[in-house]
């Protein structure tokens, strides 16, 4: 086959299903550089694919790597412990193209004569990074287990010169590493922080609030709490700023009701194990009765909420829901599993006149993939 005769368009989705892009080894790498070596026009059109992205990630976790790659790359160029296209991207004198940083540190794997080869390698191309739009940085507490080494996330981060003003960045990290990033990391339109089972010092909140509160230039703020050991209440999220929280600890509805009108910037609202509590509202008037709820100060357009599976009640579900739906005009999507989908159908057939936003509210009964996990 002559690509050369093919549209780029064509050419381009034979690049996409050909590469192994989301297998992220030195090995696949490889193999993804030597197809573009087939043609002029798939190396023109699929160099940008291939050098997208830097990853570093630790060779022994099996979400990166299958059994066979581990074994081969144990004597790649980074050693044992660390699997990295990072070397090959400046040995090809590639690293312009790169648009995405790929980094996952944990140090109970990777000897610390690693890292110091990888700070030499970024110094060494230091300046060589401008098209870097995005990075995502996972680091975890065995990264600070060992005596001296409690900056070495910060260390990491001020030895990558990235752009000044980035697209977005996304951290998972435990209170322990957000301490000293919060002024090294670049201005981002959007910014995430990421709070997991590893993120369970009780200070991780109040230093999570502090660096989402310094970034004042992102349009885009983001909270996801996958902890249900976090103590998660409208006073421990102090940010006003955030545009999205995603919450996965328990939390009852009066909370939710809470966080909704303290933050106002909120757009995005996710709640994956919410809990009746003792919630108590006004009735909800009877349609076409000339008396109105009063709305919520609030710019919420999306929200999902997962009700605890071990206290639910359909008719006090409905009715937290119904009461939502009517105090949130600004909604534009709903999202809620489980929810009697006739109650809330019939529900918004019978209020949409009175309230006009009902009439185009998108009301789901699934899981939007980007709230399941990080």
């Amino acid at each position: 086959m002559q690509f050369a005769k093919l549209p780029d368009s064509v050419v381009y989705l034979i690049i996409r299903y050909s590469l192994s892009l989301n297998t992220r080894t030195p090995v696949r790498f490889k193999e993804n550089v030597g197809l573009l070596a087939v043609c002029h026009k798939l190396r023109i059109l699929g160099l940008p694919l291939v050098y997208d992205a830097v990853f570093i990630y630790p060779t022994m976790f099996g979400a990166y790597t299958s059994y066979a790659d581990q074994i081969k790359n144990v004597q790649s160029l980074m050693g044992p412990g660390i699997d990295t296209n990072l070397d090959l991207i400046h040995e090809g004198g590639l690293s312009s193209v790169v648009n995405t940083f790929m980094v996952e540190l944990h140090f109970d794997t990777q000897p610390f004569s690693n890292l110091r080869h990888i700070l030499g390698t970024l110094s060494r191309v230091n300046n060589r990074w401008s098209s870097v739009e995005k990075l995502h940085f996972v680091f975890r507490p065995d990264l600070f287990a060992m005596d001296g080494q409690n900056h070495c996330t910060k260390k990491f981060l001020s030895s990558v010169v990235l752009p000044t003003y980035m697209d977005s960045i996304t951290i998972h990290a435990s209170a322990t590493g957000i301490r000293d990033i919060g002024h090294v990391l670049p201005k981002a339109r959007s910014m995430s922080l990421v709070l997991d089972s590893y993120a369970s010092d009780t200070h991780t909140l109040e230093l999570a609030n502090k660096v989402l509160s310094t970034a004042k230039e992102s349009k885009q703020l983001q909270l996801r709490i996958f902890n249900s050991e976090l103590p998660v209440s409208a006073k421990t999220i102090s940010c006003t700023n955030l545009t999205h929280l995603y919450v996965a600890a328990p939390i009852c509805v009066n909370t939710t009701i809470e966080l909704v009108l303290k933050l106002r910037s909120l757009c995005e609202l996710g709640i994956q194990s919410l809990k009746l509590g003792d919630f108590n509202h006004d009735p909800i008037p009877e349609p076409n009765s000339h008396t109105r709820v009063t709305p919520f100060n609030t710019r919420l357009k999306s929200l999902e909420l997962h009700f605890n599976e071990h206290e639910f009640s359909a008719y006090a579900v409905v009715q937290v829901v119904k009461m939502l739906l009517l105090k949130m005009p600004t909604l534009e999507r709903v999202v809620s599993p489980k929810v009697p989908k006739k109650s809330i159908l019939d529900f918004i057939g019978e209020y949409k006149e009175e309230y006009p936003h009902l009439k185009y509210l998108d009301f789901m009964w699934h899981t939007l993939p980007e709230i399941e996990g990080y």
